[in-house]
């Protein structure tokens, strides 16, 4: 008997080291994540620096505000919440109306690449936290599925299925903005 307390214990040690290091290692790859945005926050701050950008326009204060939400998102919250808050934001049609006027407005080559390096670091915090839900829901929908019961009555789903429509939201922009910066390119040319 003695030694299965034993056992037990070592197992709780062990459990509660390694849920340590992967606390630890989501702390790192979100600080990943928050530096990939501050670097793309300064950038557009040498954009104004040097000229590129004024400071006083309108993508200017639309992308240092979007940034801006995006840097506090992953730095304040759990991954949970990041999730929640940048499927939310990446889903309302106010964002995709903002993606609509850059492409059809901005030509400036710096600021498209900026977004759709923007779109990039989001689509790869959202795809990289959301992976584990989508996967959990899709085993949910399919054993609703076989039992015939509703799954809307599970509130985690609403999130996921919001995670799953902001990656397609945030690929579509992605798809837009590189044609337009192709076009911007090639014009250039």
């Amino acid at each position: 008997m003695m030694e299965f307390f034993i056992g037990v214990c070592v197992l709780l040690i062990v459990l509660y080291f390694a849920a340590q290091q992967i606390k630890l290692y989501n702390e790192i790859m979100l600080d990943k994540y928050r530096f990939r945005y501050f670097s793309l926050r300064d950038r557009l701050a040498l954009m104004v620096i040097n000229g590129d950008l004024e400071e006083d326009s309108w993508e200017y204060k639309k992308i240092v505000d979007t940034l801006n939400y995006h840097i506090k998102s992953v730095e304040t919250m759990s991954i949970d919440h990041i999730v929640s808050m940048i499927a939310k934001y990446h889903t309302s049609p106010e964002e995709q109306r903002t993606v609509r006027i850059i492409e059809k407005r901005v030509k400036n080559e710096a600021i498209l690449q900026l977004m759709v390096e923007f779109f990039s670091v989001t689509r790869q915090v959202l795809w990289r936290n959301s992976r584990t839900q989508i996967r959990a829901l899709k085993y949910v929908v399919g054993k609703s599925q076989r039992r015939q019961r509703r799954v809307a009555t599970v509130p985690e789903i609403g999130v996921m299925r919001n995670s799953k429509a902001a990656l397609k939201r945030i690929d579509g922009s992605l798809e837009s903005l590189s044609s337009s910066l192709s076009d911007v390119h090639a014009a250039a040319a």
